[in-house]
């Protein structure tokens, strides 16, 4: 009961700072402009950034299916990209429920133990954490100049105007929240949510490792890599849709595959809220309004979302009508187990 409660509590509170994000987002939008936008969109950019988005999806699949390989386990990719839309829409509704509703939509249509395939999708999450990592990185080195830049002006304007007493002050405070961390640290060491999250990263860590045991690594590093390509092409085509944003160059998509691989790995439904928020704020950064980012990350978003809801409603239906893989086979072996007692 405690933990129904708690997941309920959990689930609004991440619906609230959706839409408190949206609302601070589109309090100061001009409607009326908003709509007449759309009116000039090309989009033949938006449907190429979309059929690239397909690609990736079922490069994702593919890649899945290396794993299960390398556990010899027999599933066609086609099955995969069903579970992986299935993931996708349930994470709509639930932040982190993609996961595990991809694995039980697997159980459904091949009778592959939940325990298998998420141990599989523990290596993969693993895998995405470290390309968005270093993706994160890359956007960091290619734009080195305006970050250093920027964080140096606002550093010099930060310590210009603190006075000799309001600097200690700060220099007090940064040391008080640095012993404060480390005293929680010790504090809640003993604590059992310390100790699963400590199992969680040891597992996490045997999970990526498993990776050295794929029967085709190559294979795996080349569809990783093809996947986030075509995530960042998915998200740069669709600045050619729009004039204020059509000169863009591929340093600035790939920080804005970066803002928004961090807005949708927040635990918030399908990245509402917080994929605007990144991408159109990072725009801020390269000099576009604000009304013209949020329409701009509005416009990607939706059109992820719409080929999510598609794709992931077909996915369910399809996955419902396929014939249960192995069904026949697994019940001979259940009934000569029942007669064997």
């Amino acid at each position: 009961m405690r933990k129904t409660i708690t997941s309920v509590v959990r689930y609004v509170l991440t619906l609230a700072l959706a839409f408190a994000l949206l609302w601070w987002l589109f309090k100061d939008i001009d409607l009326d402009d908003f709509m007449s936008r759309l009116k000039k969109v090309e989009y033949g950019w938006v449907y190429l950034s979309i059929g690239i988005s397909f690609f990736g999806y079922w490069v994702r699949a593919y890649r899945w299916n290396l794993l299960f390989k390398s556990l010899d386990v027999s599933v066609s990719t086609f099955r995969l990209f069903l579970a992986v839309m299935v993931g996708y829409l349930a994470n709509m509704a639930f932040p982190r429920m993609g996961e595990v509703s991809r694995c039980a939509i697997l159980r459904r249509t091949d009778n592959i133990p939940m325990s298998t395939s998420i141990g599989t999708v523990v290596t993969e999450r693993g895998v995405d954490l470290i390309s968005l990592l270093s993706v994160l990185a890359g956007a960091m080195l290619v734009e080195f100049g305006k970050i250093s830049s920027l964080l140096g002006d606002m550093m010099r304007r930060l310590w210009s105007g603190l006075s000799v007493s309001q600097l200690t002050i700060t220099i007090g405070i940064i040391a008080a929240v640095v012993v404060l961390i480390y005293w929680l640290i010790k504090r809640f060491q003993k604590m059992p949510a310390f100790a699963k999250l400590k199992e969680f990263l040891v597992n996490l860590g045997h999970g990526i490792g498993s990776i050295t045991k794929l029967k085709s690594p190559t294979l795996f590093i080349l569809s990783t890599v093809a996947m986030w390509l075509s995530y960042f092409f998915m998200s740069y085509v669709i600045v050619f849709s729009m004039e204020e944003t059509a000169w863009l160059d591929l340093k600035a998509g790939l920080v804005l595959l970066a803002m928004g691989g961090i807005g949708m790995a927040m635990p918030v439904q399908g990245g509402i809220g917080t994929y605007h928020a990144f991408v159109a704020g990072i725009l801020l950064w390269y000099g576009i309004g604000e009304q013209t980012g949020v329409f701009f990350a509005t416009l990607l978003h939706t059109s992820q979302v719409v080929t999510i809801l598609v794709l992931g409603g077909v996915s369910i239906l399809v996955a419902v009508l396929l014939p249960v893989k192995n069904q026949i086979e697994n019940s001979v072996e259940n009934q000569r187990s029942e007669g064997g007692q």
